[in-house]
């Protein structure tokens, strides 16, 4: 059974799980794997979390279960925007359904599966004043991105990410961080995600640090803090947990622009 299958939520309950000293994670952000686009799928990991806290319109899903269905893959990236922007871009007038219809991907001049990290908020914001909800974003630099990360897991609010996958000194890959280590093993500051290799992902720690200068993998430059304005959000619950680490390391495709 897939690790991600067996998470019962709570609307409007958190877990933040302590999993070694000075390390905090936040539980019940779904795994999924790479579907049209490394931005579009982990700003679809990020839906799913509020889907299960309280915001269940955000996907066509049953209950608390917010699998890589077929109906989530269509809310990520739809059939009409595969259609007209796979391969090559048609042209087509596309109604704006899914995450990538706002974030534009894959549209010309962009190759497949890319999009531009500036539509990230207002994509957000779209997607979910489509499903009925207000949500806000903030973009923030790689000097204030700590802080954020600390800030918004403490808060129960994960967060989107953009980064240099192969430490290239170019930034080309998004992806939803939902935990935090202050001084991992004694090496610094490190942050926890997922990288849209599937939903059987677990955890991923990097080393936080910027992407300038190439040579760092995972080297940060700058993030979407995404914050739910039309209900409450709660004080989240601590938790500690064993130990436990992830040496799993799955790529997505790299473009420039995600």
């Amino acid at each position: 059974m897939k690790t991600n299958k067996s998470i019962l939520i709570a609307c409007f309950l958190f877990f933040v799980s302590a999993f070694s000293e000075g390390a905090t994670l936040l539980q019940g952000v779904p795994a999924y794997a790479w579907y049209h686009g490394c931005e579009p799928t982990s700003e679809g990991m990020i839906m799913g979390y509020w889907d299960l806290h309280g915001y269940p319109n955000l996907f066509n899903a049953t209950g608390n279960s917010v699998y890589l269905t077929s109906s989530v893959q269509d809310e990520i990236s739809s059939p009409a925007h595969n259609a007209a922007y796979d391969g090559t871009d048609t042209g087509a007038t596309v109604p704006l359904t899914s995450i990538a219809d706002w974030l534009g991907t894959s549209k010309d001049p962009l190759s497949f599966g890319s999009s531009s990290a500036t539509n990230a908020g207002a994509a957000i914001v779209g997607y979910t004043a489509f499903k009925g909800y207000t949500f806000q974003t903030s973009n923030k630099s790689y000097s204030s991105t700590w802080a954020t990360i600390v800030n918004e897991v403490n808060a129960g609010r994960p967060i989107l990410v953009f980064v240099d996958s192969d430490g290239n000194g170019v930034f080309d890959h998004a992806i939803p961080v939902f935990g935090y280590d202050e001084n991992r093993n004694g090496d610094g500051a490190y942050y926890a995600c997922y990288n849209t290799g599937g939903e059987d992902e677990t955890p991923i720690w990097y080393k936080f640090q910027s992407y300038v200068g190439g040579g760092k993998p995972y080297g940060v430059y700058g993030s979407i803090q995404i914050i739910p304005e039309s209900a409450p959000v709660p004080e989240p619950e601590t938790t500690t947990l064993a130990l436990v680490a992830s040496t799993t390391i799955l790529l997505c495709r790299r473009r420039q622009n995600f």
